[in-house]
């Protein structure tokens, strides 16, 4: 009775591990991968491959060829059967398949392997000399030589090129390709920009220092006017500007600068330049200082002081308006809005 159990349970393991052996493989081929490439792949013997050809177009034709190839046996040798020379020689022939694969490559997204590759193998392979076999080792040094030939025509040496701040370099390289079309690759470098101009608001007042202006009016004296001066108390005249300083990229990040700076005064009928040298804090509040070019009203040329005239003469009548020149100091915001301007409720 025992015998008989053993028999059974050996029997339905032998037909389970037949089956086993038997179970079949399913192997897709998808086309939607890259073609053009031999792709390798492990498959278990003594099993059925069921092969499935997917991602195929409906409307093309296709032609399946299969084949099964016996691998071919290695030849007997004796273990450390191999000559120095037979290994230089395999190096060489590593160094002349990769240095013919660099010159084949049709595409430039294959080079960075094969160059690696070569390099690789530059590295490794010796070059000494051989007594026994100097053919050889002149192959080597040859083909090493051969390979720097052939990595240094990979390359193309643009011509030294220095840029200033505010200076852009754009390359441009193309390859004209079979079906007429060019591939095209495009680099540009940059630098930091020279620097920036800020607007700012500036309350400034403008000293009658060098040109003071001389106001006059007609004083009734009995039966005439007499051209009379007035007193002038006001010394600083006030003018809403808007300035305009140039920050180089080098003080951006400075607390204080100094910079050049112009502005223009706001009454566009009487216009008023200045031109200084500005101190900035942050780039938000200046100080600046310089000249100004502005209009002033001085007594007109066919009158003088104390002159007797038979009317009263209008301010218009007694004066000329003339653009002189005066210093100024002038306290400059950097605001996002004109301060100037009244909003609208």
């Amino acid at each position: 009775m025992k015998t008989s159990l053993k028999f059974i349970v050996g029997l339905i393991v032998f037909i389970q591990a037949l089956a086993i052996c038997h179970a079949q493989q399913i192997v897709p081929i998808d086309l939607s991968k890259k073609a053009n490439d031999i792709i390798v792949r492990s498959v278990s013997p003594f099993k059925s491959i069921d092969i499935e050809i997917i991602n195929r177009l409906p409307s093309q034709d296709y032609q399946v060829i299969v084949i099964t190839k016996l691998h071919e046996i290695e030849t007997l040798s004796f273990p450390n059967s191999r000559t120095k020379a037979d290994e230089e020689q395999i190096k060489c022939d590593i160094l002349l398949n990769l240095i013919e694969s660099i010159n084949a490559a049709d595409e430039e997204s294959k080079l960075p392997k094969l160059i690696g590759d070569l390099e690789k193998e530059m590295n490794e392979v010796s070059i000494e000399p051989s007594e026994n076999t100097p053919s050889v080792s002149n192959c080597i040094t040859n083909y090493i030589e051969m390979a720097k030939v052939v990595i240094a025509s990979t390359m193309i040496k643009v011509e030294d090129v220095t840029l200033n701040e505010g200076e852009d370099l754009e390359i441009t390289i193309i390859r004209k390709l079979d079906d007429g079309t060019s591939k095209v690759w495009k680099v540009v470098y940059t630098t930091q920009k020279r620097g920036k101009w800020l607007t700012s608001w500036g309350f400034s007042f403008i000293g009658q220092v060098f040109n003071v202006q001389k106001l006059y009016f007609t004083k009734f004296d009995t039966s005439s006017y007499v051209i009379t001066k007035e007193e002038n108390r006001g010394k600083l005249i006030f003018a809403p500007t808007v300035f305009f300083t140039w920050m180089p990229t080098k003080n951006l990040s400075r607390n204080f600068s100094l910079s050049y700076t112009g502005g223009l005064g706001f009454d566009m009928e009487a216009p008023t330049v200045f031109v200084g040298g500005s101190l900035t804090y942050n780039q938000n509040i200046s100080i600046a200082i310089g000249i100004v070019a502005h209009r002033q009203e001085f007594l007109s040329g066919e009158f003088k002081e104390n002159q007797i005239v038979k009317e009263n003469l209008s301010k218009d009548q007694l004066h000329n308006e003339l653009y002189t020149v005066n210093p100024f100091v002038s306290l400059i915001f950097r605001f996002g809005e004109n301060p100037f301007t009244n909003k609208e409720k």
